[in-house]
């Protein structure tokens, strides 16, 4: 594990998301030149971070920070914090997160049209992901892909990731058709599965409005 003294301070998901947003606001060519644009995949890893760290939020009323690592893997920490009761302690828990986009030239590269999207995206995840061995134990997986969900069997696609058993303690999916979407799918399909919806606006520290409007 990276050294946690050597990390960076900790980063607030939303106060992140929220200079993430006002910067697309701003670029003159628009919100799709934007994300082309920015060298730094680091900033991307961050947002799908934040995101989920949103949703897990509401899930589970607890409050979480991300700390960027100077080595890679892992992409990132999330930080929380729980009070030992018997030693009445503050306890610091870092998980940590690797994160994958799964790109949309694999359908015209590496799909392969006699199978299903679900295995497809299953394939990819497999290569990219699963059978890399050098993650530390208890790293959660994150997943952004922008496909539209009305033809996807999302519980098709977590059955292949259970049959696998991969090395991650969690895998998490964001879903939506577009980074600026007012509504994103958050899912937890490993081990289990359970499900959230965050509205764009509750992740910013600003009126979402006065951010989008001018991202489109």
């Amino acid at each position: 594990m990276a050294n946690k003294k050597d990390q960076n301070s900790l980063i607030n998901p939303k106060r992140f998301l929220t200079n993430f947003y006002e910067e697309m606001a701003s670029y003159p060519e628009g919100p799709k030149a934007f994300l082309k644009a920015r060298d730094n995949k680091k900033d991307l890893e961050i947002w799908a971070v934040s995101i989920v760290l949103i949703g897990l939020n509401k899930i589970t009323n607890k409050s979480w920070w991300i700390q960027k690592p100077k080595d890679d893997p892992p992409d990132a920490f999330s930080v929380s914090y729980k009070i030992e009761k018997e030693s009445n302690s503050i306890i610091e828990e870092y998980v940590p997160i690797e994160v994958v986009f799964v790109p949309k030239y694999i359908r015209k590269q590496n799909w392969n049209s006699l199978l299903s999207d679900e295995q497809n995206i299953y394939n990819f995840l497999n290569d990219k992901k699963f059978n890399f061995k050098s993650y530390e134990q208890g790293t959660h997986l994150i997943v952004y892909f922008n496909l539209k969900l009305d033809k996807f069997d999302l519980a098709k696609l977590s059955n292949l990731i259970s049959e696998k058993n991969p090395k991650f303690a969690e895998i998490w999916f964001i879903l939506s058709t577009d980074p600026i979407a007012e509504n994103m799918l958050i899912e937890k399909t490993f081990p289990e599965r359970l499900q959230t919806t965050i509205r764009l606006a509750d992740c910013l520290l600003k009126d979402v409005d006065t951010i989008t409007k001018q991202s489109t």
